[in-house]
């Protein structure tokens, strides 16, 4: 066993009983402890290797699942690789054997492999040790291969931000179908030495999340910002917490200022990650880089395209992505603030051109109405060249007459557009949208509002 992530995971794994996984599965509780997590891998190696599995090739998993830590594992051990598929996703095998180049298995229900892609010449080993089928940051189904030095750069370079919570528990709530979930949340929770705690994000409710804050006195979560955004509204205040210190990595999106100062006023931390699928994923920690060199390109006006120059660069079919220099081209824009930060703003199709001759993201603008117009929400769309449409989430008693005027007048001056305002007044029914089963943000519950106009 040369792998050097391997060798690791045993050192932390192997005759120990913490740190643990727990999950809920046909309401049964399933634990497993450290020397359990690391058995299962070793008995999960011997069964690929018996029904025909060799260094090089790549297994199919298809959904996200907690046992998926200990078949990646397994993969290290015996020089394989898993590919893994969202859940309800079709794996399009053709282009998961031209990237990787290795025979293709598939992982039944059963468990039992099943051979889908053969190849004459055997495996070719070109590093992959984990593959995700994603649309990355284009929008375009792909897979992206992420190599063994490549993860292990992401963990030893985002440690650091965790080591004081090395001893709390983590609650997982991503899919480690996606990278974010599966190498900056699960595999760096095992490797900060944190039991986790798996809970799907559908069960989001203000039940649930007393329920999980219950394991420990440190909790640390990995979120998106619509999960953060429900977490905040189901915590309500600091008593909710009962003296439980949260931290809450942050990623998958754009993290409004209203959000951190909401959290901050809880008492819970907020560590705001940046990353891309194709980089590793990680990128940027409260606004610096991370292992990795960052520059701005086509900058107007100090906005400008993020580009990245990282050792966790995935394995994909790039094509005009990269510079001559190797920089990954992301798409997003940013701009350095006066502390070096650098602040993202968006993608480059959610870029607003002021009156004034710069560059505002559809993500800033729409955290300036909520500021400055007292909304609790608000969702900017169809953001063409003559208007804009604005949908609002605003408290019962809001003066909605009252506003309309200077509202329009303000984005007319700032953008020299006319603007639609749609205002939803937030009651009962909001509230237990937002909080129910299936939990959404109230930002998911605008877009998908359809009121007549």
């Amino acid at each position: 066993m040369q792998s050097e992530l391997a060798l690791r995971f045993r050192s932390i794994l192997k005759g120990q009983a913490q740190p643990t996984i727990q999950w809920l599965e046909n309401n049964e509780e399933h634990v497993l402890s450290a020397s359990a997590i690391w058995n299962c891998s070793l008995s999960k190696r011997h069964e690929w290797r018996r029904q025909g599995l060799k260094p090089g090739d790549t297994v199919v998993l298809k959904g996200s699942h907690p046992k998926r830590l200990y078949e990646l594992m397994a993969a290290l051990i015996g020089g394989f690789a898993v590919a893994i598929v969202p859940d309800g996703g079709d794996p399009d095998f053709e282009q998961l054997e031209r990237v990787s180049q290795a025979r293709i298995f598939e992982q039944n229900d059963n468990d039992d492999l099943e051979l889908v892609i053969d190849r004459p010449d055997g495996s070719q080993m070109i590093g992959a040790v984990v593959w995700l089928q994603t649309s990355g940051s284009t929008g375009k189904p792909k897979w992206i291969g992420y190599h063994e030095k490549g993860i292990l750069h992401q963990l030893s370079s985002h440690a650091p931000f965790f080591s004081s919570a090395a001893s709390s528990s983590r609650l997982c709530l991503l899919p480690n179908s996606h990278a974010f979930g599966l190498i900056l949340d699960q595999i760096l929770g095992l490797w900060l030495g944190q039991s986790l705690f798996f809970m799907p994000p559908s069960s989001m409710t203000i039940r649930s999340v007393r329920q999980y804050l219950e394991f420990g006195d440190r909790i640390t979560i990995a979120l998106v910002p619509r999960q953060l955004d429900i977490l905040l509204r189901s915590i309500g205040s600091r008593e909710y917490l009962n003296g439980v210190q949260l931290s809450v990595h942050t990623g998958g999106g754009i993290v409004r200022q209203s959000l951190i100062d909401q959290a901050s006023e809880l008492g819970i931390e907020i560590i705001e990650g940046y990353g891309l699928t194709e980089l590793g994923p990680g990128v940027l920690m409260n606004g610096k880089p991370q292992g990795c060199q960052v520059k701005l390109e086509h900058t107007k006006n100090g906005v400008g395209e993020v580009y990245v120059l990282s050792p966790s660069l995935g394995i994909f079919d790039n094509g005009d992505r990269l510079d001559t220099d190797g920089y990954y081209r992301t798409g997003d824009w940013g701009r350095y603030e006066k502390n070096s930060r650098l602040t993202i703003l968006g993608r480059q199709g959610d870029m607003l051109k002021t009156c004034q001759g710069t560059w505002m993201a559809l993500p800033e603008l729409e955290e300036t109405l909520i500021k400055r117009f007292g909304f609790m929400e608000c969702v900017i769309e169809n953001h063409q060249a003559d208007a804009i449409k604005v949908k609002a989430l605003v408290g019962v008693h809001y003066q909605t007459k009252n506003k309309i005027s200077s509202i329009e007048t303000f984005l007319l001056r700032l953008l020299g557009r006319a603007a639609k305002l749609i205002f939803f007044p937030s009651d009962q029914s909001w509230e237990k949208a937002s909080r129910g089963i299936k939990a959404k943000s109230c930002r998911e519950l605008l877009v998908q509002q359809s009121a007549a106009e």
